[in-house]
């Protein structure tokens, strides 16, 4: 072989490499905007610091109700802000749950860039603080994820022993195989599939972590026609979670369908979830229906 066609790959690599670990920030879409507060009775906005003090900007939503019965704190997606992702969980306080959204680094009005470590760290500070607000009740902490979010509550909820439990939504295994699925489905960069351990590192995913989180409760959430996110999955993280444990695969539901459009038996089924986390870290009996207990899967 010729002396410079050898040469040629080593360049390749040189010149490459670098690009390609900069590929883990692809999975943050962030809308730096400042968010804006909907027309909500009691909503407050807060500053807080994350690990490293990072300011973060998150909303206060208390119950609908004279007694809160839980505390819900929301990891959103990997694109926009807390604002767009408003509606897919405005129903919470409605049904007598504090509710705390917060932006990640890097989103909305929060500071920095964002990273795996860094979000994963922003969630454990967003906890500690809406425990600490003096709007919200002491009671059980539920960490609710909806895709990134979900990956990301799942790693948080296994470094810490005070999440009551965890509702994971459209969540994938880890962030190299799903980096690899993207790659593949795009013409310009399926060849880049075999150099997937390069575009996308591993560490902190949440099929390594997902069964630590027993013996506390986690509901799994997804559709089956999500285009973004297999529904495959979620089952998987279900197949490794320890009990107890639930998966729901909704019929003709894409990843981005819902949130925001939200449907009566959706809030149904999310509401009994959380209802037996928080009633089962008081040691109450939880009184859901069936299809909102642990144990098994549900495609409907």
């Amino acid at each position: 072989m010729n002396r410079h066609l050898r040469f040629f790959p080593h360049l390749f690599l040189v010149l490459l490499l670098p690009a390609l670990s900069g590929c883990n920030s692809y999975f943050y879409w962030p809308k730096s905007r400042p968010p804006l507060p909907k027309d909500y009775h009691g909503l407050q906005i807060r500053h807080f610091a994350s690990k490293d003090g990072t300011r973060l900007q998150g909303w206060v939503m208390p119950a609908q109700a004279e007694q809160a019965q839980g505390l819900v704190v929301y990891c959103h997606g990997a694109d926009s802000n807390i604002e767009d992702y408003y509606e897919a969980v405005e129903f919470l306080p409605r049904h007598g749950y504090d509710l705390f959204l917060f932006d990640y680094r890097g989103y909305g009005a929060s500071e920095g860039r964002p990273d795996r470590r860094g979000t994963i760290d922003d969630a454990h500070a967003a906890i500690d603080f809406a425990k600490a607000d003096p709007l919200v009740a002491k009671n059980p902490v539920v960490l609710y994820g909806y895709s990134l979010g979900s990956a990301i509550a799942i790693v948080t909820a296994s470094e810490r022993s005070d999440v009551a439990g965890v509702i994971a939504e459209s969540g994938f295994t880890s962030y190299r195989e799903i980096g690899r699925k993207v790659v593949r489905e795009r013409w310009r960069t399926w060849p880049l599939v075999i150099l997937a351990p390069v575009l996308v590192s591993s560490g902190w995913d949440p099929i390594d972590t997902v069964d630590k989180i027993s013996p506390r409760p986690i509901f799994f959430v997804h559709g089956d026609s999500d285009q973004l996110v297999p529904y495959t999955m979620s089952e998987r993280l279900y197949q490794q979670a320890k009990e107890p444990k639930r998966l729901w695969v909704m019929r003709g539901r894409t990843h981005y369908n819902p949130p925001p459009r939200r449907h009566p038996e959706f809030e149904r089924r999310v509401v009994g979830y959380i209802k037996y986390i928080v009633d089962k870290s008081k040691g109450i009996d939880p009184l859901v229906a069936r299809d909102c207990l642990p144990g098994g899967a549900t495609y409907d």
